[in-house]
């Protein structure tokens, strides 16, 4: 198997922004999120375009024995520009238990040392154990777990160092 994360370019956006779609039914499955009469998912489009005009954040498709699998959006987090934050993270169904997301994080800490976090929902369990065994592995069980409030939601933050 060969994982390999792609730049994602200006031009590529309208690909990023369906597969956002895909993700959010993915999460949707656990949180309960409402799609619209329009037959798509609600999101605030500015989650999407920073990756676009802010120089801290960076976008990647996931590409698995050349076929798009899915996106890593990684940003500094904010107000905090030395610590780097999984933004949103996606792997198609397709791919999944095959080790294409922790291939794909691994190649995403390579290309951004320094400390991160992670953060899931707690509704969201299969992510929880994705990430939880994912970054035990990555990390030799060195990271810390903590639930805190963002934006007004409490999350599980997964902190660690690469």
């Amino acid at each position: 198997m060969s994982v390999k994360l792609q730049s994602i370019t200006l031009g590529d956006k309208p690909i990023l922004e369906n597969l956002f779609q895909l993700y959010l039914y993915e999460m949707s499955k656990s949180v309960g999120f409402d799609i619209s009469e329009a037959g798509t998912f609600d999101y605030d489009p500015d989650i999407v375009e920073a990756y676009f005009n802010k120089s801290q954040h960076h976008p990647y498709f996931i590409i698995s024995n050349g076929k798009l699998a899915g996106f890593a959006l990684v940003r500094n987090y904010p107000d905090t520009t030395d610590l780097l934050d999984m933004g949103q993270f996606f792997v198609l169904g397709s791919f999944m238990r095959q080790g294409v997301g922790r291939a794909a994080f691994d190649l995403c800490l390579k290309a951004h040392t320094g400390r991160w976090q992670v953060r899931v929902l707690p509704d969201n369990v299969a992510a929880q154990k994705f990430w939880k065994r994912t970054v035990s592995e990555l990390t030799d069980d060195t990271y810390t777990m903590d639930s805190l409030d963002y934006q007004g939601k409490e999350m599980i933050f997964l902190s660690f160092a690469s």
